[in-house]
């Protein structure tokens, strides 16, 4: 199996077993390895060995984490894996998560994390998938716990762009194998305001024209975008809008609420250290707000 493997973040909280079975279904879909990874953070482990009246035991810690995590994946996946069609390697290391998570994604070369959000307000993205989202370079899928079982409809955000197209081929392969609606959503800018968001003063008839004008450019760069990526959509169930708001990030988290979406796509940059601070300010957005999984496909221009 030469395929890169997908990689499944395990921090052992209730949503783990949702993190293995997605990451399964696909590696076994897909023809590819599955590597269940998790990482002991150092200062919890220099915490807990400082609190230990036996210290000999600190040595064994590892040990016994890499044995929970081989339980997990026996009982997560190798029970549903009738076939036994899903390889499955399990790692146990130190450090700070987001690193080695990045360091495990390069050596193996692998092209998509699958990683739980794990925030305990439920509505935004945890520390450590929100860092993966920024830093580890290739596709994150972030799933929310109380998402079992197929997606059933899933919306891309697009700006005609490179980056936004590998988001929409993802999203077709991902509808395909769910069987899931995808809607493609454009927010365009108000042609009635200015570049500072101020109201534009125009007669009346030719602000009615110039308003025309904008609409049906935004709607001919949609149509020759879905073009463009038209062998990917084939057979895909596919709708799409364009939404006007001076404020995308926003008007797309209110429309995923609307469209009862349950994952949405972002395309985001490629990009290594200090860049990797900002994935860019609608794609933050969207990824802190959306109430669903998201699913970030990294762009290597």
């Amino acid at each position: 199996m030469n395929a890169p493997p997908i990689v499944a973040a395990i921090d052992f909280s209730d949503s783990s077993p949702l993190v293995l079975r997605h990451a399964a279904y696909l590696a076994d879909v897909l023809n590819c390895s599955l590597l269940a990874v998790h990482v002991v953070e150092s200062s919890r482990l220099q915490h807990w060995k400082a609190s230990l009246l036996h210290l000999e035991k600190a040595t064994s810690d590892l040990s016994e984490v890499q044995a929970r995590l081989d339980a997990l994946v026996d009982e997560v996946v190798e029970n549903a894996n009738h076939e036994g069609g899903v390889e499955v390697e399990t790692v146990v290391t130190e450090g700070r998560p987001v690193d080695e998570i990045q360091a495990l994604v390069a050596e193996r070369e692998a092209t998509l994390l699958i990683i739980a959000a794990n925030d305990m307000t439920k509505a935004r993205l945890g520390n450590i998938s929100a860092g993966c989202v920024r830093k580890v370079d290739c596709d994150v899928l972030v799933l929310r716990d109380w998402q079992g079982g197929a997606f059933k409809r899933l919306m891309v955000g697009t700006d005609f762009s490179a980056m936004s197209g590998h988001a929409l081929e993802r999203g077709a392969q991902i509808a395909a194998l769910h069987g899931a609606e995808l809607h493609l959503v454009h927010v365009m800018y108000p042609p009635n305001k200015d570049s500072w968001g101020r109201v534009r003063e125009q007669a009346l008839e030719e602000d009615a024209t110039y308003e025309g004008q904008c609409h049906e450019r935004a709607a001919q760069a949609m149509s020759e975008f879905v073009n463009r990526h038209a062998e990917a959509l084939k057979g895909v169930n596919l709708t799409t809008e364009i939404l006007v708001s001076d404020l995308p990030g926003a008007e797309m988290t209110y429309y995923m609420k609307k469209l009862d979406v349950d994952l949405v796509l972002i395309g985001t940059p490629s990009l290594g250290g200090l860049e990797s601070i900002f994935v860019g300010t609608n794609a933050e957005r969207l990824l802190h707000d959306a109430p669903v999984s998201v699913f970030a496909t990294r762009h290597h221009s």
